[in-house]
């Protein structure tokens, strides 16, 4: 597939090009939305490189990353630490209550922060972020909302779109990209 960030509305990419904050969803956005669990009641998921990749992208641009989560789980602290996320927030029920706590945390307004987003859990913080985004399998309502949707579904390579599209929109992607292949 090959899609042009080119080909995108002037007041979507002028919404991206302020964003200094990426704030993810997990289940459904940095994985597949599965829940597995072993015999021992050990949780697992699965993260996809690609996404990795372009949240390393991301911080090689020297933005800022969080991540906010309904679940508890050691494995996403371990991620999140792999991925330098400056602001972790796990068993949140009220999300638009923690990115705003981000918001003031940071000392920043709201136009700076993209939220991704999949499930009615996350719809009123995307409301409130500067650029709502979505995943390809998101539930309808959250395309309904959002600025943007990928075109990958949450966990295949949706977060690695977005960091693309706002490094694009920044004109950093090009540069970041030859950072790596040269």
């Amino acid at each position: 597939m090959n899609y042009q960030y080119n080909d995108l509305d002037t007041a979507l990419l002028d919404k991206a090009e302020k964003i200094e904050w990426l704030v993810l969803d997990v289940d459904g956005v940095m994985t597949d939305g599965r829940l597995g669990r072993g015999d021992d009641g050990q949780e697992y998921k699965q993260f996809h490189a690609r996404d990795g990749f372009g949240l390393k992208m991301w911080r090689r641009a020297g933005l800022h990353l969080a991540i906010v989560t309904a679940r508890e789980s050691s494995v996403v602290a371990h991620r999140a630490a792999e991925l330098g996320v400056a602001e972790l927030y796990q068993g949140v029920a009220d999300k638009q209550e923690a990115l705003l706590q981000i918001i003031n945390n940071q000392g920043i307004t709201a136009e700076k922060v993209a939220f991704i987003g999949d499930d009615l859990v996350d719809y009123r913080a995307m409301k409130i972020a500067g650029l709502a985004i979505t995943v390809a399998d998101a539930y309808p309502l959250m395309h309904n909302i959002a600025d943007w949707s990928s075109v990958f579904d949450g966990g295949q390579g949706a977060i690695r779109d977005a960091c693309e599209l706002i490094l694009h929109s920044k004109g950093l992607r090009e540069q970041i990209i030859a950072g790596f292949t040269d």
